[in-house]
């Protein structure tokens, strides 16, 4: 039980949130696949990030109070567009540097530092935690091949 989210890797990776009873199944893949489901689920992720309502309009709203919540954090130096856009970027690179076997673990690595951090300043600001640990989780399911 990490929190209020219970963890179980019987067949692939399972997140259970108990308040609304939803499952986030992630699949086991044959380990040559996993690196691209994962690079494909991170490239996608980008879009939110830049106001497209992918997959859903309530993420892309997520996503907009993200943007500002990193535009205080920036202190104000960056917009709600430039922090869009960065956090767009860093998906798309840490995606495809999963795609390649020279840069999968310092890609892997890189965002886990930057999800850990991340993970740390939304848990201060009382931030929902629930995209923070799949994060991680995925991170850590992705490093596992």
């Amino acid at each position: 039980m990490i929190g209020r989210i219970s963890v179980s890797f019987r067949r692939g990776l399972t997140l259970t949130i108990p308040r609304s009873g939803n499952k986030l199944l992630f699949l086991a893949s044959p380990p040559c696949g996993r690196k691209y489901v994962y690079g494909a689920m991170f490239i996608l992720s980008a879009l939110p990030f830049v106001s497209a309502p992918f997959p859903s309009r309530e993420t892309a709203e997520y996503y907009k109070r993200k943007n500002d919540w990193n535009v205080r954090l920036s202190g104000g130096h960056l917009t709600r567009t430039q922090t869009g856009f960065l956090g767009a970027a860093l998906r798309v690179m840490v995606g495809l540097g999963v795609l390649f076997s020279a840069t999968r673990q310092g890609a892997l690595l890189g965002n886990g530092a930057v999800v850990s951090l991340g993970t740390v300043l939304a848990y201060r600001d009382g931030r929902p935690m629930v995209p923070q640990l799949t994060m991680l989780a995925m991170v850590a399911w992705c490093l596992g091949t």
